[in-house]
């Protein structure tokens, strides 16, 4: 599949808007339409029950990306990478200060950490395919 539109640019961005090779990524492969909801649902989720408050207005963003409702640029997709990358690294590796041993804890913990882990390897993915694009636009 080769994508060869030309991306328009958003408000203030100098990178290119990533949103449509996410439409154009859930047009044609299923799994990644689903993939997509399941991950906006769960971040929606985090959001509203106050999980990790300092970086709610990038959870709700990314949620609103995944939905098709807003766009991000490269750079700013690359960003929410790397902090989610962190944050995830982050919780595992203080996993059990942050649960103290309890159940609902550490299960709502686990499901965060797949979330973000899940949402990077998303984002990589559409940034594989967006900047495989922008090379064949050249």
């Amino acid at each position: 599949m080769k994508y060869k539109k030309n991306y328009p640019q958003t408000k203030g961005e100098i990178n290119m808007c990533v949103l449509a090779v996410m439409k154009e990524m859930t047009d044609d492969y299923e799994n990644f339409n689903s993939v997509r909801r399941q991950l906006a649902t769960t971040m929606i989720y985090f959001v509203d029950i106050n999980m990790l408050q300092h970086r709610s207005d990038e959870m709700k963003a990314t949620a609103e990306m995944l939905l098709l409702k807003n766009c991000l640029g490269a750079s700013r997709v690359e960003d929410l990478i790397n902090d989610f990358s962190n944050e995830a690294d982050f919780i595992e590796n203080n996993f059990d200060e942050i649960t103290s041993e309890n159940i609902d804890s550490e299960l709502l913990f686990r499901l965060l950490i797949r979330t973000l882990r899940a949402t990077v390897n998303l984002f990589n993915e559409v940034l594989d395919t967006f900047n495989n694009s922008q090379q064949t636009n050249q």
